[in-house]
């Protein structure tokens, strides 16, 4: 490649009106009488060795000079084991851009120069230029010297006697050892006794070595002696670093419970630098407990929306506070579906009750510092009297005696349950006999040998309409498929439900149509009402809640059945 500096290059020869003359030759003595002055021209390596990571500098020195130099022709060149390049020149002498050119090989092999109107030292050992050399490999660089052409300022040739080229070694330096400095020391300016605190720092290596290991420390000047010595290590840390490389690290969680109240020196430390600032320990204030208000007491009927409200709830430390609604005393029949139980104002809808009754909610402020309190607010939930329907109402002793021959609270809690879904269903058909009525266990049972809970996934469904049929006419052409409501409750299409899914899902589809507004994915199994609200299966309840959770689970349907 050619590179012209700051302009036009120029060639051997005339140059912009100056003539470079050749390298003058011995002649035989002659009669002249005054013979061309004499020099030699060597490189110069600025250093005997270097690492790969640095350059090589040579220098092109004209040994004596007698009228300075200014005008110059010469090629530097790499021999062919030399593992490296040319990559710049660079001259002395200001010589006009217009007269001069550069010109280095595009393998960076050799490089050719030439000069001309260069305004050097008169007189002495002269640099015209400096060549700077890139190793790609150890060994060493060899650099040789040709000169074409050199003559004064007044444009006479020198006779070059000698011309010497130069050499540096490549070598492998080790690395500087790595060195850990601390900086960008991040943590709180003063914590309370028994705190956990989070400091972190930035640890940069700023030497060259790679994979270099290093203990980080957070200290605490527990003695106030003003240093920071290892005794007084809070928290360590391994750290691995590359040579250059920054890393942040951070202390979590640092326990303040052994420390005293005060002003104390902090800091992260290495074994080459630290960082440090000040912390100031706060003594534990005596924690004054909150005062939770659930509220005043509330008469609602039952299908009512319930707005509890736990606002007037305080701390006289001012401190925050978080709220738990629970319900411990739903009495019989009553199931709470609280809208958000961390809430200070949740809202439910008062449950349909068979008579008036009270439910206890209690309400649960916690200071986040050790605080509790707990008050309770009840909700009396007032019976609506329910218009007559047509066709015989049955009460559960009448069915329980018809299908088992006892009284419905002589029943078991499994049996007990399966009449209470019997009597939801009221009101049956005409004609319909309360000892023709099965349960799904008796359907399941009596057809196939087997209890509902072991039957096939068609089989489940199967016996499930045989059960809805008894109490009207099944769905045909409803507004919700089952694929609609498999997708609205569980994210899959109904035939990629399990079994006991499935057959959940065809009870639901059963009972269409549903009250208006009523929201696929709110519609909930007697299994997830069991879970969500006792803690347990479907299986596991009581007799009582078994009651409780199959009247919630029938709720949702309320005078929507096909008949």
């Amino acid at each position: 490649m050619t590179v012209s500096i700051g302009g036009a290059a120029a060639g051997i020869g005339p140059v912009g009106g100056v003539h470079i003359p050749a390298v003058a030759q011995q002649q035989p003595e002659t009669t002249e009488p005054t013979p061309a002055p004499e020099t030699a021209v060597r490189l110069q390596a600025n250093s005997a060795a270097i690492s790969q990571s640095e350059t090589a500098t040579f220098d092109v020195v004209v040994e004596s000079t007698d009228g300075g130099v200014g005008v110059y022709n010469f090629t530097v060149n790499l021999d062919e084991w030399s593992a490296a390049s040319i990559t710049d020149v660079s001259l002395q002498g200001n010589p006009p851009t217009e007269t001069t050119n550069v010109s280095i090989a595009e393998d960076g092999s050799s490089a050719n120069v030439t000069v001309a109107r260069a305004d050097t030292e008169d007189i002495g050992s002269v640099i015209i230029a400096s060549v700077t050399v890139s190793p790609e490999d150890f060994g060493v660089i060899q650099l040789g010297l040709t000169v074409h052409a050199l003559g004064t300022e007044a444009g006479e040739s020198y006779v070059v006697t000698e011309t010497t080229g130069a050499s540096v070694e490549v070598i492998e330096v080790d690395p500087e050892p790595a060195v850990f400095a601390v900086s960008n020391l991040n943590a709180p300016a003063s914590a309370t006794q028994g705190e956990a605190i989070d400091v972190s720092a930035e640890i940069s290596n700023e030497a060259d070595e790679d994979g270099a290991t290093k203990q980080v420390q957070f200290r605490l000047d527990l003695d106030g002696d003003g240093s920071l010595e290892a005794d007084e290590t809070l928290a360590s840390q391994e750290l691995m670093l590359n040579g250059s490389q920054t890393k942040t690290v951070t202390f979590s969680g640092v326990e303040t419970s052994n420390i005293k109240p005060g002003a104390y020196t902090h800091g992260v430390v290495t074994e080459d630098d630290a960082a440090t600032a000040t912390i100031t320990i706060e003594a534990v204030k005596d924690n004054a407990e909150p005062i939770a208000d659930a509220g005043p007491d509330q008469i609602v009927d039952e299908g009512d929306t319930v707005t509890l409200d736990g606002t007037s709830s305080s701390d006289s430390d001012g401190d925050s506070l978080s709220y738990s609604w629970d319900t411990p005393d739903l009495g019989v029949g009553a199931v709470i579906d609280l809208s958000n139980a961390s809430s200070p104002t949740p809202s439910f809808t008062a449950p349909e009750v068979d008579m008036d009754q009270t439910v206890t909610l209690e309400l649960t402020v916690d200071d986040g510092n050790g605080g509790t309190d707990i008050d309770i607010v009840r909700v009396h939930i007032e019976d609506i009297a329910e218009e007559p329907t047509d066709g015989p109402k049955f009460t559960r002793d009448e069915i329980a005696q018809a299908k088992y021959g006892y009284d419905f609270a002589e029943l078991s809690t499994e049996t007990a349950g399966q009449v209470q879904a019997v009597y939801n269903r009221q009101p049956f058909p005409d004609g319909t006999q309360l000892e023709d009525l099965r349960t799904r266990e008796e359907i399941a049972t009596d057809g196939y040998g087997h209890t509902f809970g072991d039957l096939s996934r068609e089989t489940t469904i199967a016996v499930q309409n045989t059960y809805d049929a008894q109490f009207g006419v099944l769905p045909f052409n409803q507004t919700y498929s089952r694929d609609e409501i498999a997708q609205a409750k569980y994210g899959y299409d109904f035939a990629e439900l399990s079994t006991e899914t499935a057959g959940q899902v065809q009870a639901v589809y059963n009972r269409q149509p549903f009250p208006d507004g009523t929201q696929l994915e709110d519609l909930r199994t007697r299994e997830e009402i069991a879970t969500d609200g006792y803690g347990h299966t479907f299986g596991d309840l009581s007799r009582e809640t078994t009651i409780t959770v199959q009247n919630a689970y029938d709720a949702q349907f309320d005078g929507t059945e096909s008949e």
